[in-house]
């Protein structure tokens, strides 16, 4: 009877095991679908800004940053001359706080759900600071941004960057 329980018991723990591989595998198969379809759809913006005249700030540039909470951020050479100019931005809206009305909020190249549990890199988070007096709500596709580009330097910084009015 004994020899019994443990073999059921072996059998269940690997057809758990099993099953938690095809959903694990699943489950990072679409990810990465969904990351490529909105990186495809905020380039597709991007690409129609640009052939409007529009200059857009590249993430990619962006992603060059490194660095950590505790070290701080070393930016790129390409990225320094942007500092305090007014830049645009093509990117997904993220609530801090407050999801209507929002004063400050991020900006991210991907929307949140499709860091899913992770959190994003923080070379992909931007702080953005309305002008004072001015809210906005947060929308689901990607939005233009245009404000004064801040490269927030030294450690302990939450936001490499920060896009202000």
């Amino acid at each position: 009877m004994r020899k019994r329980v443990v073999r059921d018991l072996g059998t269940i723990i690997g057809v758990v095991v099993i099953l938690a591989a095809v959903v694990g595998i699943n489950f990072f198969m679409r990810l990465e679908g969904l990351q490529a379809k909105y990186d495809k759809i905020r380039r597709q913006y991007e690409v129609q800004a640009a052939q409007a005249g529009t200059d857009v700030l590249d993430w990619e540039l962006l992603r060059d940053t490194k660095g950590t909470i505790r070290s701080g951020a070393t930016f790129p050479a390409d990225l320094l001359p942007k500092e305090g100019q007014i830049v645009n931005i093509m990117g997904f809206t993220t609530p801090i706080d407050q999801y209507r009305a929002a004063t400050h909020f991020m900006l991210l190249p991907l929307p949140l759900e499709c860091y899913f549990c992770e959190a994003p890199p923080m070379r992909d988070v931007m702080l953005v600071h309305m002008t004072e007096g001015e809210a906005t709500d947060m929308y689901e596709e990607p939005v233009m941004l245009t404000g004064r580009l801040v490269l927030n330097e030294g450690k302990g910084q939450q936001f490499f960057y920060t896009l202000e009015d």
